[in-house]
C-alpha cells in the first residue's frame, strides 16, 4: 500500500489519479474540493469512479443514465447514498430521477430490518407481597 499524501495538492493529485473514467470537469472539481479541505463523506471519488466506469462499460453518455446502472454501481445503501451526494455536489448535470426506485428500494430493506428481531418476554426478578403481608406502615 503506498503512504499516504502528506499536502492537501499530492492529496487532489492523488485522488485524480484515482479517477481515470470521470470526465475531467467533474475530477477537476473533486480535486479542488480535496485542496480546499477534507472530503466529506469519505468514498465519494470512489463511487463517482465507479459510476462512470459502469456508463463507460455499457456505452451510454451520463445523460441516458437508467435505474439499472444506479443498481449495479450501489452495492450497499451507504454506497448509494454517497453516489447521490457526489452527484448532487461534482456532477449536478446528471439526471438522477432514474435513482429514485433505488432509492424506495433501499429505504424498503432498510425499513424491514428495524425491530426486526422478535422481543424476548420480560420476566421480573422481583416478588410482590400480597397487601396482608405488607409493613404496618404501608397498610
Amino acid at each position: 500500500m503506498p503512504p499516504k499524501p502528506k499536502t492537501l495538492e499530492e492529496r487532489a493529485r492523488a485522488i485524480a489519479e484515482k479517477m481515470p473514467s470521470v470526465p475531467g470537469d467533474v475530477r477537476r472539481a473533486v480535486s479542488e474540493a480535496a485542496q480546499v479541505a477534507e472530503l466529506k463523506p469519505r468514498g465519494m471519488p470512489a463511487a463517482l469512479e465507479r459510476f462512470y466506469a459502469h456508463l463507460a462499460a455499457e456505452g451510454r453518455a451520463p445523460e441516458q443514465v437508467r435505474t439499472e446502472d444506479f443498481r449495479a454501481v450501489a452495492a450497499n445503501r451507504t454506497g448509494f447514498l454517497i453516489l447521490m451526494k457526489a452527484l448532487g455536489r461534482f456532477a449536478p448535470d446528471v439526471p438522477t430521477a432514474a435513482a429514485r426506485p433505488v432509492k424506495e428500494e433501499w429505504d424498503r430493506w432498510l425499513n424491514a430490518r428495524y425491530n426486526a428481531r422478535p422481543r424476548k418476554p420480560c420476566h421480573s426478578g422481583r416478588v410482590a407481597l400480597a397487601p396482608g403481608d405488607w409493613p404496618e406502615p404501608w397498610q
